[in-house]
C-alpha cells in the first residue's frame, strides 16, 4: 500500500487562535467549535441546552442566586426590571418575590433569603423573603451591587452619595442580625478613586473586593471596624458581578477581554492562547459584557456575543456558539441538588439580552435536549515532513462515533493555483495580482462519505481523495441534532496516508 499513516491528534492542547494555523503545535487545533476536549484527547461534542419554563408573564435577565428552604426545595433567583422571582426546581413552578426593584444581589442567611436594591437616589431599602412568609421590606439594609456574608455579618457594596456613581464602600450589617444597620458601619475601600466596587467575594478567609480595575482583600480578627484593607492588584478587577467563580482553591476573574486564574494572589492568564473575539450582535451593554460560569469541570466564559469553554481537567479551550436556536444564555447557577436524568449537576440561566425572554438549563453529560448545534473541527495546516517538498495525500480517514451526518474536507495551502481565462471575464485589471498567482484562490475537497450512524458504534470513515500538496488542513463540520439523541459525538483521531514526493521547484511555492 503506498504511502505511511500518520496519526493527526488527539488534540490535548485545545483550540489556538493566537497563533497561526502553520505555527500552533501539532496537538492543537485551529477551532473546536461546540467540542470538548476529553481526558484522552478525543473531541467530545458539549452537552445541549434546553429551554426552560419562563414565568408566564414578564422574561428573565439574570440568575442572582439560590435559595435552599426549611423543607428542601432548592429556589433559583432570578430577576428582570424591577421584580425578582423565584424558581421551585421541584415542582418547575414560578414565583414572584417583589416587584420593588431592581434587585441586584442575594445573600441566604438564618433561613431567609435577603435581597439588595440597586441604588437610586435612595441610600436603604432591600427586602428578606421565604416561601411561607413571603417578601418583608427591611427599610435600614443599604442599596448597592453586591453582598456577602462574612462571620455572620452581611456586608453590601454601596454607593457614597446614593446614586449609581462611587460605588467604593462597603457596609456591615450588627452581628447575627442583616436587619439592623447603622451609619456608622463601613469602610471605603479606595475611595474617590473612580475605581467602583464590581463583585464582594468570600475567599480564604477574607472578603475579596474586586473593583473594575483593581482588586483588594479584607478581614478582621474580632471587630469589623477593625479590619484591614490590602491591596493585592492595582491593575486587574472584574468585569462585572458575574465574573468571578471558584474552582478547587481558585478563583477565576474576568477583566476586560481577559480570563484569570488566582492562585495564592498570583494572577495567570488563562486565555493567552484564545484572544476573546469582539462580536455584539444583540447591542449588549458594558455592564452585561461579560460572564463567568461554571460547569461542572468546565469554566465558560462569555464575552459579549461569544463565548469560550475552558476543561478544567484538560486545560484546552474550545468555543461554544448558541446562534443556530438563538439562544442567549447569562452566566448558569448550579442547582445544589443531582438532577435524576443522569445523575449530574443541573444549571440554570437566564438572558442576557433582555428581549429573548428566556430560562435555560443545562444538565451536564446529558445529551437529549432540544437544541441543534453545528460541530466543527479545523486542524492546523500539517508539513507531514520537511516544508520544502511536495507531499501525496493517498487516501485519510477519521475515527468517530457519530450519530450525525458529517462533512469531511481536506484543503491544500497552495500558494498558485491554476486559473482559467473564463474565471478572469468581469475581474478587473486592478484586482488582478501577478502572472503566476493572479487571482486569490483557495482550494478545498469534501467527501461525500456519511458519518451518520444511528447504532452508535465508533466507526472508521475512509476518505478516498488523492492530492499533491505541501501543507494540508483538515475540517469535520456536522449539525448535532439534540433532540433524541441517544449519543454524544465524539471524534477520536484522523489518520493521512502520505509519502513525500519532489522537493519544490519554484522559487515561491
Amino acid at each position: 500500500m503506498p504511502g505511511q499513516p500518520v496519526k493527526i491528534g488527539p488534540f490535548l492542547g485545545g483550540m489556538n487562535t493566537y497563533g497561526g494555523p502553520s505555527t500552533i503545535s501539532d496537538n492543537e487545533a485551529v477551532e473546536l467549535l461546540n467540542l470538548d476536549v476529553d481526558l484522552d484527547g478525543s473531541l467530545l461534542a458539549r452537552p445541549g441546552v434546553a429551554s426552560s419554563v419562563a414565568p408566564q408573564s414578564g422574561v428573565i435577565s439574570h440568575v442572582i442566586g439560590t435559595y435552599r428552604a426549611k423543607t428542601g426545595e432548592v429556589y433559583i433567583i432570578a430577576t428582570f426590571g424591577n421584580t425578582v422571582r423565584a424558581y421551585n426546581t421541584s415542582n418547575q413552578s414560578w414565583v414572584l418575590i417583589s416587584s420593588a426593584g431592581p434587585f441586584t444581589a442575594c445573600v441566604q442567611y438564618n433561613d431567609f433569603l435577603y435581597l439588595v436594591v440597586q441604588p437610586s437616589t435612595t441610600l436603604q431599602g432591600g427586602g428578606k423573603w421565604e416561601p411561607v412568609g413571603g417578601y418583608v421590606a427591611v427599610a435600614a439594609m443599604p442599596r448597592g451591587y453586591s453582598a456577602c456574608i462574612y462571620k455572620e455579618r452581611m456586608f453590601v457594596s454601596v454607593s457614597r452619595n446614593g446614586d449609581e456613581t462611587s460605588i467604593n464602600r462597603v457596609k456591615f450589617c450588627n452581628a447575627a442580625n442583616p436587619e439592623t444597620w447603622t451609619s456608622t458601619d463601613y469602610f471605603d475601600v479606595s475611595g474617590g478613586d473612580g475605581d467602583d466596587i464590581t463583585k464582594l467575594y468570600v475567599f480564604d478567609s477574607s472578603i475579596v473586593v474586586f473593583k473594575s480595575d483593581s482588586t483588594y482583600i479584607y478581614a478582621y480578627e474580632s471587630s469589623p471596624s477593625k479590619g484591614l484593607v490590602q491591596k493585592v492588584s492595582a491593575t486587574m478587577g472584574a468585569n462585572n458581578a458575574f465574573s468571578v467563580v471558584e474552582y478547587e482553591n481558585n478563583l477565576f476573574v474576568m477583566h476586560e477581554a481577559n480570563v484569570y486564574r488566582i492562585s495564592n494572589w498570583n494572577w495567570e492568564h488563562a486565555n493567552l492562547k484564545i484572544p476573546f473575539e469582539y462580536r455584539n450582535v444583540n447591542a449588549t451593554t458594558d455592564a452585561n459584557k461579560s460572564s463567568l460560569s461554571l460547569l461542572g469541570n468546565r469554566i465558560l466564559a462569555r464575552y459579549y456575543d461569544t463565548y469560550y469553554c475552558l476543561g478544567m481537567k484538560t486545560g484546552a479551550w474550545s468555543k461554544w456558539d448558541f446562534s443556530k436556536t438563538g439562544y442567549t444564555p447569562s452566566e448558569f447557577i448550579s442547582n445544589p441538588n443531582i438532577s435524576a436524568l443522569v445523575g449530574s449537576a443541573n444549571y440554570y440561566a437566564g438572558s442576557y439580552v433582555p428581549a429573548k425572554a428566556q430560562f435555560y438549563s443545562f444538565i451536564d453529560n446529558k445529551v437529549d435536549t432540544n437544541e441543534d448545534f453545528v460541530v466543527r473541527l479545523l486542524t492546523k495546516s500539517y508539513d507531514f515532513g520537511p516544508s520544502y517538498t511536495f507531499k501525496r495525500l493517498y487516501w485519510w480517514g477519521v475515527d468517530i462515533m457519530s450519530n450525525a451526518n458529517t462533512s469531511f474536507v481536506v484543503t491544500p495551502n497552495v500558494y498558485s493555483v491554476p486559473v482559467k481565462w473564463g474565471q478572469l471575464i468581469g475581474v478587473p485589471f486592478t484586482a488582478l495580482a501577478t502572472w503566476g498567482r493572479p487571482l486569490d484562490i483557495s482550494l478545498d475537497v469534501t467527501d461525500a462519505a456519511s458519518g451518520n450512524n444511528t447504532t452508535n458504534y465508533r466507526t472508521f470513515i475512509k476518505l478516498l481523495k488523492g492530492l499533491r500538496f505541501r501543507q494540508l488542513q483538515f475540517k469535520l463540520e456536522a449539525t448535532y441534532k439534540g433532540l433524541g439523541s441517544t449519543a454524544a459525538y465524539r471524534i477520536f483521531s484522523l489518520t493521512a496516508m502520505v509519502d513525500s514526493k519532489e522537493t519544490v521547484s519554484k522559487k515561491v511555492s
